[in-house]
């Protein structure tokens, strides 16, 4: 198996734009970004159905390179592409992308087909290519690819949750549990021939996230919680490989492979797993001896649109300007006066036009939430000069301040 060691570095080839303080800039300049595998964003990852390409996201966007690593072609996505999937035919791949994760299609040649309206993630196209299975909102969805017909399978999945087709695409399996300790997992079958879409439990594999058919169908693959003790709180990046026959009985551990993410589950005609960590996307050997981790160089152009500093205009000393910020007014027992909270200081404003300016209490300390003593003399309110928050009592005519409480805590 070639060496593909995995590098990651991120290199700006150029960034050329202008601003202006007083004009809006109209020219749209494009970043442009070489990466070689981006690890935050590379671990949406899948295997064509032949085994010699991987599409995954980078940076929002699908790409499809070689098994063997090298270059990546950038394929679609407009910024959130993710859950890439293979058509049967391998000439299309699914995914979801935009701030609602819809569903599209997209050709080797970049050709873009809109598949969901609603939220979609995590397909998976039948045997036969004429329905998309997908998850939305912890339900289990089918599209019919020809008039893009939906129709409900199951409801409450586990969250998560990747369809499987069984070999002869009659039946849809998939996890079924709560993603809490104990872990106790089930794999259910749907029979998509019949109406009603009639569910059996096939067995329970404690800790399965992820399962698929190899081999014909006669052999599964589970990727499953690390270790045999399933009640542990630990639920990230704590999954080894699992084989078993098609009984689903004995499953026997296969990888020893520190971190491995639910999120990429795939197997290679040869019999390897195409698996990732959190770093890197995997190919480990059917017998898990050998971790060779896959390179991909992929070049990302980003638009960026320079943004204009706003105008700022400042007011002439000593001119009169609309305030806004008062906060809890309270007019004083004898209609005269009305005290407030502004800039962290307490005030006090005469109700009468008289011209005369409000008085400010200044203090360092956040004060605020004033309150008339019924003599209208004194003010209780809240500050935090003695650390935390605690009720003072402000005398109106000489404006000093004593504190009323000291309690643990805050008070208001």
């Amino acid at each position: 198996m070639p060496n593909k060691t995995l590098a990651v570095t991120i290199v700006l080839l150029s960034l050329s734009f202008e601003t202006s303080c007083r004009e809006p800039a109209q020219e749209r300049v494009t970043v442009m970004a070489e990466f070689q595998v981006n690890r935050a964003r590379a671990h949406h990852a899948a295997l064509s159905p032949d085994g010699t390409d991987i599409a995954f996201t980078l940076m929002g966007r699908v790409f499809v390179g070689s098994a063997e690593g090298g270059e990546a072609k950038l394929i679609g996505g407009e910024g959130h592409a993710s859950w890439p999937a293979w058509t049967t035919d391998g000439k299309h791949i699914l995914f979801s992308d935009g701030p609602d994760q819809v569903l599209y299609e997209v050709a080797m040649d970049g050709d873009v087909r809109s598949m969901t309206q609603k939220p979609s993630v995590r397909p998976a196209d039948s045997p036969d290519g004429r329905l998309i299975a997908f998850a939305r909102n912890n339900e289990l969805w089918i599209l019919e690819r020809a008039n893009l017909q939906e129709h409900m399978v199951e409801q409450d999945v586990f969250p998560g949750t990747f369809p499987v087709w069984s070999p002869d695409g009659r039946e849809l399996f998939f996890i079924q549990g709560k993603p809490e300790p104990p872990f106790r997992q089930s794999i259910v079958a749907v029979d998509i021939t019949q109406s009603g879409y009639r569910a059996r439990t096939v067995a329970e594999i404690p800790g399965a996230f992820r399962f698929a058919f190899y081999g014909d169908g006669q052999s599964i693959a589970v990727l499953r919680w690390q270790g045999d003790d399933f009640t542990t709180q630990t639920r990230s990046h704590a999954f080894q490989v699992w084989t078993t026959d098609s009984t689903l009985t004995e499953p026997r551990r296969v990888t020893e492979v520190e971190g491995l993410s639910w999120q990429v589950f795939n197997r290679f005609p040869s019999g390897d797993f195409l698996v990732a960590t959190s770093d890197a996307l995997l190919q480990v050997s059917a017998d898990g001896a050998s971790v060779v981790p896959i390179e991909y160089q992929a070049t990302v152009r980003l638009p960026y649109v320079a943004h204009t500093v706003p105008t700022i205009s400042l007011p002439e000393p000593g001119s009169r300007q609309t305030v806004r910020g008062f906060a809890s007014p309270r007019i004083s027992p004898d209609g005269r006066r009305v005290a407030f909270s502004a800039l962290g200081d307490i005030w006090i404003a005469d109700l009468e036009d008289n011209g005369s300016e409000p008085r400010r209490f200044s203090h360092p300390a956040y004060d605020m939430h004033p309150w008339w003593f019924p003599a209208g003399d004194r003010l209780a309110f809240v500050s935090d000069r003695g650390g935390d928050y605690d009720i003072w009592i402000l005398e109106a005519a000489s404006g000093e301040a004593r504190r009323a409480t000291s309690l643990a805590g805050e008070e208001t």
